[in-house]
């Protein structure tokens, strides 16, 4: 029988069989609970017998009942209305009783909880079709009659105990409000009992055990996947990923889990981004190694709504940019392409701009740390450009940036804080430019920030200290020596066998 129980039926049932199911259900449960112990359980069983019986017979009274969708709601409709009463010996023992069933009794020690105002007295209720002047018009027993029988039962029950306890919850309820009842502060203003009284205000003890953070031991299969990675090459992103959650790293890196993207009215910043950067390119293609001039710049203008509509469909799909949150994106997109042109424009009045590359991929052999394998750095360039004859790496953002992001006083900070991701990204871009281009005289790095384009390029620069107000933004070759120290120890970190990826968010809490 019980193992037929368990097994489900793809044939629909219908409203008997199911309950004769039910009552094959209780029937095993009932030879499950016989200890004495149990009485809870046979109670409830009992009433579920009950329950089934009075369903049975409406059964072949009422034919809308046939549906089991019908029967739900009734069960769940009478189920909502059982109750199970405690029972226990009336001369011994702990006696659970509500506020009528104790009229005209005893009892040496009384414990009252629920003492809020709302449960005792319930106050004001709205049960009855029949308003409350029409009960005092007719004389008709009101919630205040209630209120009243409530309030000489409970001085009744008090009047001859030894020993009292009454509980009332102080935090705000959702029903009720969290406010103690009119009984307590009775009691509490009633100087000829202050000296039989004690109040207090009792809160749990809550310790919260932090999680421990998750950690990835180095096992030989990930060190294997590890040196792949160092192999084919560390980019800026995915070590900068490493500084903020070694976590991270390994589910991005490691294990090859991206972010899911959303191709829909919203697109995520990443692709935003995207959209941004490969219209730029297509754009300022035909400009490279050509000094920058308004007559240059202005006619490209035009082309600006065309190449972002070619984007978002290279990117996106036949996604529809004509209405809806898209073409508001859209609209977005092409303002900031707009922005960067009347920004080169404006810069191209008095300094002399040639563009000579676009989003240019760039890879090095590093030093090998700890290994002999070669470990290699790659990344993508956005912009490398001459200005008046000094060489200037741009990297664009469509996200928020704070100068100070790009403002180093100790190269140890590239460690340590997250916010010098941006100045980490700038150094390895000249780093690898100088190993390609090493003749060339120091350079310089910056972010343009396309949200704030107004702010104008903002230049990697190391200060003295945090109170300096003058940086140096020459990018030199003890700079670059600097970095590559940097550079070195997180690389040695991340290929450390004894040292695990720790999820430093959850070190958080």
């Amino acid at each position: 029988m019980s193992d037929k129980l368990l097994q489900f039926t793809t044939s629909p049932l219908s409203s008997s069989s199911f309950l004769a199911m039910c009552s094959a259900i209780l029937a095993v449960l009932k030879s499950q609970f016989q200890r004495p112990a149990e009485l809870i359980e046979q109670e409830a069983i009992l009433l579920y017998e009950n329950l089934l019986n009075q369903l049975h017979l409406l059964l072949n009274e009422q034919a809308y009942l046939q549906q089991l969708k019908n029967l739900k709601g009734i069960i769940n409709e009478l189920v909502s209305l059982e109750t199970i009463n405690f029972k226990g010996s009336p001369g011994k023992g702990l006696q659970i009783m509500g506020m009528l069933e104790t009229r005209a009794l005893d009892f040496e020690t009384v414990i009252i909880t629920s003492v809020n105002e709302g449960i005792l007295p319930t106050g004001k209720s709205n049960n009855s079709f029949i308003s409350y002047d029409l009960k005092r018009a007719f004389k008709m027993p009101t919630f205040r009659d209630k209120d009243a029988i409530y309030t000489y039962h409970f001085y009744r029950l008090l009047q001859r105990a030894k020993n009292v306890y009454i509980t009332y919850n102080t935090e705000p309820d959702v029903l009720e409000g969290g406010e103690k009842s009119r009984f307590v502060s009775q009691l509490l203003a009633d100087d000829n009992l202050k000296p039989f009284l004690s109040h207090t205000i009792e809160v749990p003890k809550v310790s919260i055990a932090g999680e421990k953070p998750i950690q990835i031991v180095k096992t030989p299969k990930l060190l294997q996947k590890l040196n792949q990675l160092a192999v084919s090459g560390f980019s800026p992103t995915s070590l900068t990923t490493y500084i903020k959650n070694p976590y991270t790293f390994y589910k991005r890196y490691i294990l090859g889990i991206q972010e899911i993207p959303n191709i829909a009215e919203h697109i995520a910043p990443n692709t935003f981004g995207t959209i941004i950067h490969d219209s730029l390119e297509q754009l300022y293609a035909p400009l490279i190694d050509v000094p920058l001039s308004t007559a240059l710049l202005e006619p490209i203008k035009k082309q600006v709504a065309q190449i972002t509509k070619l984007q978002f469909q290279r990117t996106l799909g036949s996604q529809n940019l004509e209405k809806g949150q898209l073409l508001i994106v859209f609209n977005v997109v092409k303002k900031y392409v707009l922005s960067v042109i009347e920004h080169d424009i404006a810069q191209a009045q008095h300094d002399e701009i040639i563009i000579r590359a676009l989003e240019q991929k760039l890879k090095i052999s590093l030093p090998p740390v700890g290994t002999n394998l070669p470990i290699q750095l790659k990344g993508t360039i956005d912009r490398i450009e001459t200005v008046n004859g000094l060489v200037r790496i741009i990297d664009y953002k469509t996200g928020q940036t704070n100068k100070n992001d790009v403002i180093l006083v100790d190269f140890g900070e590239l460690l340590e804080k997250e916010s010098k991701s941006k100045a980490f990204q700038l150094l390895s871009y000249a780093l690898m430019y100088k190993n390609y281009n090493s003749q060339e005289k120091p350079l310089f790095a910056g972010i343009l920030p396309i949200k704030s384009i107004s702010d104008g390029v903002l230049e990697f620069g190391t200060k003295t200290s945090a109170q300096s107000r003058t940086k140096e933004t020459m990018i030199t070759h003890q700079t670059l020596t600097d970095f590559a120290l940097v550079l070195e120890q997180l690389i040695a970190e991340i290929l450390n066998p004894e040292l695990p990826f720790i999820d430093k968010e959850a070190e958080l809490f």
